[in-house]
Order: structure tokens, then sequence, then C-alpha cells
């Protein structure tokens, strides 16, 4: 019974760290499209573009610091 209980505690935390990286990419996917959708509504300039890219390019590194991936 004990061993039930712990297999029924680690579906609990499997399903709050699928729902926390679903969040967090969520929030990846608004950060990217923010970026892109400021960035043309400036005018698309280099700079612009520049800044766009240096954001997209910042959520990817924290993505990749921060999200575990199943320890891969």
């Amino acid at each position: 019974m004990a061993q039930r209980q712990e297999t029924d505690h680690g579906s609990r935390d499997n399903t709050g760290a699928m729902l926390s990286m679903a969040v967090l990419m969520m929030a990846m996917c608004v950060g990217m499209v923010l970026a892109i959708s400021v960035a043309s509504a400036i005018g698309g300039g280099p700079i612009a573009w520049t800044l766009a890219v240096l954001v997209i390019v910042g959520l990817a590194a924290a993505h990749l610091k921060f999200m575990n991936h199943g320890g891969h």
C-alpha cells in the first residue's frame, strides 16, 4: 500500500512539472511573438529587428538553462 502512495505522489509531481513546463513554453512563445510584433510596429528597422533577435535568443537561452527536458 505504501508503494502505491509513492507512485501516486510521483505522478502528481510529474503532472505539476508538465504543467509548469507548459506554462513556461507558452510564456516563451508569447515573448517571441511580442518581440516580433513590436519590431514590426516600430517600423522594422535594423535596430528593431536586432533587438527582437536578441530577445528571442535570450528567451531561447533561458529555456535551455531552466528547462530539464526529462534529464537530457
